[in-house]
């Protein structure tokens, strides 16, 4: 399995709009919203830890419903 981790930090960036222009679409806008807080937007899989491991990738393709 794949798994995806965000560690967000100060970038430079001066304000959340340099940010989110600098994101190419929605959808990339919803994943980084829902790996700020993986807990209240994914459910555990086989017992990872959604904080130290990250999210499945197919727990974003499922919920983008790519699958």
């Amino acid at each position: 399995m794949t798994y995806c981790k965000i560690v967000i930090y100060n970038s430079g960036m001066t304000s959340s709009i340099e940010i989110f222009k600098a994101l190419p679409n929605e959808a990339h806008i919803r994943i980084l919203e829902w790996l700020k807080d993986p807990i209240t937007h994914f459910s555990l899989r086989e017992g990872a830890d959604l904080i130290a491991v990250g999210v499945c990738v197919s727990q974003i393709t499922e919920k983008l419903n790519m699958n």
